[in-house]
């Protein structure tokens, strides 16, 4: 059964991309670069809505906005999408660590980890032994486990409680593409600050307070 979900996942991404690059080919000169890769992040964009379950989208912002911690976890090539995602949430909610690996120092809330801890798993092939490591250890402390991952196959997958798929690509140099994946977490980010508007509010404000104490930004 699972076979057959992914090859038909994957024949609708085929499908997809196919459609969306024989309209470039129309719309686009070959030799003009910038808008080609548009139009390709356009036509991934449309295979994340045709494979998004809402229902666990809203389950990942439900347990992300209610948890008393929160554990973004993300190593190599998406640390840097956890760090994004994980700051962003620490503004807004608070009670926010990013953990990178085994040195970072936040490697230790797993500690402290329980019922009221969410981890985000961000995990995308090559799937990294220790970021699974430290989902399962969580889980096993009874923490929240949620990902963000990019096949149904992924271990990241059959790990977590709740997941969703996101679409990446390898550029010319071998490096991931993380468009599609802000996009999601623009939408995760904005879905929160809907049902928490008016505690997000005077954090903020608590926050603006501070940076001003602080005399931090210039004006």
């Amino acid at each position: 059964m699972l076979y057959l979900a992914q090859l038909f996942h994957k024949l609708v991404v085929q499908l997809i991309k196919s459609k969306a690059k024989r309209n470039r080919n129309q719309n686009v000169k070959r030799d003009s670069n910038i808008p080609c890769r548009l139009h390709d992040r356009a036509a991934q964009f449309k295979v994340i809505v045709y494979h998004l379950n809402q229902e666990d989208m809203d389950q990942i912002v439900t347990h992300l906005s209610n948890a008393k911690k929160r554990l973004i976890v993300g190593a190599r090539s998406s640390y840097s999408a956890a760090l994004w995602m994980g700051t962003l949430l620490n503004q807004l909610l608070g009670n926010t660590k990013v953990v990178h690996e085994f040195y970072d120092s936040n490697f230790e809330y797993l500690t402290e980890a329980s019922e009221d801890t969410v981890v985000l798993l961000i995990s995308f092939a090559r799937y990294t032994k220790w970021s699974l490591k430290y989902a399962q250890v969580a889980k096993n402390h009874g923490a929240k486990i949620l990902a963000i991952t990019d096949s149904i196959s992924s271990p990241a997958w059959s790990l977590a409680d709740h997941a969703v798929i996101t679409e990446i690509n390898l550029n010319e140099m071998g490096f991931n593409s993380f468009s599609c994946l802000y996009c999601l977490f623009d939408s995760i980010v904005a879905k929160i600050r809907k049902t928490r508007c008016k505690s997000i509010s005077t954090r903020l404000h608590d926050l603006e307070e501070l940076y001003s104490d602080f005399d931090l930004f210039y004006e």
